[in-house]
């Protein structure tokens, strides 16, 4: 098994050698939990795009996250927010669309999962969205919909999170 796992790390590290990778930190602001109203949520991480051909990458990431869920008690009127902290893994596929020889845009889809850093479930769901990139710069829009409950009302009806974010970042 140590061998497996060794023979396929090395693999990677080759592929990740003779690719041109970009990392990425990003860091942003936006609203989650639309259902109830908004409430604020933030999310910061690093991100790697590993191109898989000239238009076609893989990139996979870790972020930290704020995402909020409405909690009721017996009530409407009884009711609270609870604010969840994630760690998050998201796995996407990107495609990279260029203008030019300064500006790009690239299209991303793909799962992720959120590791509870409080007494939260854990989360997972679909994260997609749109990076606009100018250099070393980079300023996108992402939208993640959370399949795990996270929250039940007085009725029993359920809440998952849904987040929307404004990020800006730094390409190296």
């Amino acid at each position: 098994m140590k061998k497996q796992l060794l023979t396929a790390l090395f693999i990677l590290c080759t592929v990740c050698a003779k690719a041109q990778i970009i990392w990425t930190v990003k860091a942003g602001a936006g609203l989650s939990n639309f259902s109830e109203g908004p409430s604020i949520a933030w999310k910061a991480g690093l991100s790697v795009d590993i191109p898989l051909s000239d238009k076609f990458m893989f990139i996979p990431g870790v972020e930290a996250a704020s995402k909020t869920a409405i909690t009721y008690q017996h009530s409407p009127s009884n009711s609270y927010d609870e604010e969840l902290f994630f760690v998050q893994v998201p796995l996407q596929l990107g495609y990279k669309l260029r203008i030019g020889n300064a500006y790009d845009m690239n299209f991303k889809l793909g799962p992720y999962l959120g590791v509870p850093l409080d007494s939260g479930e854990f989360d997972y769901g679909i994260d997609a969205g749109i990076d606009f990139g100018y250099k070393h710069f980079v300023a996108g829009i992402d939208f993640q919909a959370g399949f795990a409950i996270q929250g039940e009302d007085y009725s029993g009806d359920t809440y998952n999170t849904t987040a929307l974010f404004i990020t800006l970042g730094y390409r190296f």
